[in-house]
Order: C-alpha cells, then structure tokens, then sequence
C-alpha cells in the first residue's frame, strides 16, 4: 500500500516568501528557481529495454568487471579508478562532509584503507588550508584511493544548509583528482559525455544515464538503515544502488561519517556494496 505525499508548499512558493522576507537575495532566488525549472524530471531507471541499443549497452556495463572495463578508456582518472576498485576490491566512496580540517583527515585515516574515492566538500571547512590538501593527498596515496571535490552547492539540504553557514570558496580543481559539474540529463548529459570523454569519468546520478561501459555511475543517498533524513534526502540500500539501479560507485555520507564506529560501518558498506557488484557481473 502506497503512501500519498502532499507538498504543503512547493519550492517556488518557499522561495518566494523568502525573498519577500528579504532572506535570500534576488541572484539567489533566480539561481534555485533555474535549477527548478531544468530538474523537472524524477524518474528512476531501474529497468532497460534489452531490444534497443542503449538498453544492451546498459547491460554490457552493468555484467562487466571493473578490471576488464579498463581496457574501454584511454581517460586516465577512470583507468586509475577501475584498477583501484579491482585492487582493493571495494566500490565504496565516502562523502566526508565534516566542518574542520582535523576531523576530515581523522575521518580520512580511519575510512581510508576501505574506500576507492573519498568525496569532499571544501567549502564546509571553516579552517581550510593548503596545508589540508597536501595532507589529504599524502592520504590518498598511502591507501591508494582518488580525491572526488564536490563543488554542486545547489545540493541536498543537509550539506547546502552547512555551506551556507561554515562554508568558504576556494578553487582547488587543480590539487584534487576529479571535481563535479551539474549536467541537466534532459539536455543529453549521457551524449554530451560521449562527446567528450577524454576528461569524462562518469556520471552522480541515481540510475545509468549512459550504457557506455567507459563511465563510472556514482550514486549518493545510499544507507542501509534509513529510508529518509527528514530534510528531504531518500536513501537506497548499498544493494539496491549497485545490483538493481546498476551503480559502479555508492556514495555514503552520514552513514558512516555519524556512525558510533566509522570503521566498522566503511567495512560492512564496502562488503555490501562490492558482494552486490560481484552478484551483477556474475549474472550470464
């Protein structure tokens, strides 16, 4: 039995009265109600049509293995990524969304040896320093995983309310692996990808926008306890993102960043997530 949801305001009403109450200036509430317009499709893909072209390349991305995927791409970043999840057989990324530097690399330390990406929010930090990053990269080579800036403010309320309120802006694309740009799936994002796939690794989405077995699918909200934050934020079982909605990468924040043992939670999401991974390619 379903549960019917209904909107006491809509997000352009919000927007309004917050501008009307002089909380958000006009640049801020034309940016959001821009996003709005260009994000009006909700679906999620979970199924593809095995008789259309893009539905078997689906399939061939999905049943094959991270090691032999390596061979499809001459784009550096991904070539890297496939080897260190065939490697250290994890397809666990971590969002370390934290408010200081000593807490991102405690975290850091602690997750390190488990994780194949670490996802950061630099503008959280309230103390960051170029000193932070040299430390995350002598981090990152220690345990062998890549740095994912994530530079989307327009995200979910959680993080944006601590960008709003700790954040600083600092341009470090040039220090870190890989750092992300919106892309509106309506427009053609999977073919624009294909378009460009010297310095395309993939894709953060919540289903496979492109079959093509040289993108990597990261999809965030994943918990294995919780089906919402109350903020707005729907979770997926590790399972569920990488068997059935066909993710190559789970991004898992508060599941592991707030848990009472950060570590142990890493390893049970990492289990999770690489036996459902090993379950998909084995599948003939």
């Amino acid at each position: 039995m379903g549960i019917n949801v209904v909107s006491v305001v809509t997000m352009t009403e919000m927007m309004a009265i917050l501008l009307k109450h002089g909380l958000v200036d006009h640049t801020t509430h034309e940016s959001v109600l821009e996003f709005i317009s260009s994000h009006q499709d909700t679906s999620i893909v979970t199924k593809e049509k095995s008789s259309s072209k893009e539905g078997i390349q689906v399939m061939d991305r999905k049943k094959r293995s991270f090691k032999s995927r390596i061979a499809t791409t001459n784009q550096p970043l991904a070539r890297k990524l496939f080897e260190i999840m065939s490697i250290k057989k994890t397809n666990l990324c971590v969002a370390a969304d934290v408010t200081t530097s000593k807490e991102l690399l405690s975290l850091t330390e602690k997750v390190g040896p488990h994780i194949c990406v670490l996802k950061t929010h630099i503008d959280i930090l309230a103390d960051f320093s170029q000193d932070t990053v040299a430390a995350l990269k002598d981090l990152a080579v220690k345990h062998n995983f890549l740095i994912f800036e994530d530079r989307l403010h327009v995200w979910i309320i959680y993080v944006a309310a601590v960008i709003t309120s700790k954040g600083v802006s600092t341009d470090i694309a040039a220090e870190i692996d890989c750092v992300t740009r919106v892309c509106n799936p309506i427009l053609g994002c999977g073919k624009m990808a294909e378009n460009h796939t010297s310095f395309v690794v993939g894709f953060v989405s919540q289903s496979s926008i492109s079959g093509d077995p040289r993108f990597i699918v990261f999809t965030p909200g994943v918990q294995l306890n919780k089906t919402t934050d109350g903020l707005g934020q729907q979770y997926v079982t590790p399972r569920a993102a990488v068997f059935e909605r066909g993710a190559d990468v789970i991004i898992v924040g508060r599941g592991i960043t707030q848990a009472s043992d950060p570590v142990a939670a890493a390893k049970k999401y990492r289990e999770e997530a690489f036996l459902a991974y090993e379950e998909r390619v084995s599948i003939q």
